[in-house]
């Protein structure tokens, strides 16, 4: 592993691009507050999820999530109709790699994954990608990308450009002509410990890559708390 666990504090901003949507920000100070309350090191989450619940958590969890995939970003996750999977490597990690696939976004795509072109598939890796509590921890990994995950739908497309080794990912949203209006970046986590779908996606669009199945689907699990009850 390249990376060393560092919750460090920081406020991870999406990157410009031509046409670029305008995103609301996460301040410095909302970024700490929600970090504030993150079940580290087995702490009991209910803070975390009685926090999350009010108005200004869920004020906050929305402008990250517009911050990481702009308006068109998350119109086109809700509503994409068809989810393709790429193994891809970084040029600059290796250079020595040739395609004969092509590339996605400048990564060289050395294969294809199997077919989740159902909305169904979509929709419930949408589901789990908006889901606002994911993005705010940094860790100190240098990310070396394996996997590209292509959305598409009528409003144009979503790219996700992954390290599962680091669990970050870069974002590139494109408009229906195919022009770049914005792009994003951030590591996601679960804090609560459950499932991030894209573990999932990735081991069904490549169930003979050992390096793939090999990925764990939750993260550390802390207690379970009710909190309708």
């Amino acid at each position: 592993m390249k990376w060393a666990a560092c919750f460090i504090l920081s406020v991870i901003t999406a990157m410009g691009c031509s046409r670029k949507e305008q995103v609301p920000k996460v301040s410095r100070e909302e970024w700490a507050e929600v970090q504030s309350h993150f079940p580290f090191d087995g702490k009991n989450p209910e803070s975390l999820i009685r926090f999350l619940r009010t108005e200004q958590g869920e004020s906050i969890m929305s402008r990250r999530l517009l911050m990481l995939f702009s308006d068109r970003g998350i119109a086109v996750l809700r509503g994409a109709t068809r989810v393709e999977a790429s193994r891809i490597v970084d040029p600059e990690w290796h250079p020595e790699v040739r395609s004969r696939f092509g590339s996605i976004e400048g990564y060289p795509i050395i294969a294809r994954g199997k077919d989740l072109g159902t909305a169904t598939v979509a929709a419930k890796t949408a589901d789990s990608l908006l889901d606002g509590k994911l993005y705010f921890i940094s860790l100190d990994c240098l990310p070396d990308p394996g996997v590209a995950l292509l959305f598409r739908s009528d409003k144009g497309s979503v790219t996700l450009i992954v390290c599962y080794e680091c669990n970050q990912f870069d974002v590139y949203v494109r408009d229906g002509s195919g022009s770049l209006v914005h792009r994003g970046y951030s590591y996601f986590w679960n804090p609560l410990g459950g499932p991030v779908e894209l573990v999932r996606l990735a081991k069904a669009a490549f169930p003979e890559d050992q390096a793939i199945l090999r990925l764990k689907e939750e993260t550390k699990q802390f207690v379970a708390v009710d909190l309708d009850n």
